[in-house]
């Protein structure tokens, strides 16, 4: 099943990495609490990734360098 979800989000930084954490609400619209595939656009740009629960009711996922330019 496929569904849209659209949220505002701020790249955070942890250490080197760059990550993406959904807004609680709107990964509580995913289908599972678990690990989920997703494809999206950042600023336009087309990506897929897993998202990892964060234990705190949201989801994130590393965003990459190529995706970071883009």
């Amino acid at each position: 099943m496929s569904s849209l979800i659209h949220s505002k989000v701020t790249l955070s930084k942890i250490e080197t990495w760059t990550i993406l954490n959904l807004p609680k609400e709107a990964s509580a619209k995913l289908p599972s609490r678990g690990q989920v595939m997703i494809k999206g656009k950042i600023n336009g740009a087309d990506f897929q990734a897993a998202l990892e629960p964060d234990g705190e009711g949201s989801h994130w996922f590393e965003v990459d360098e190529t995706l970071q330019e883009s």
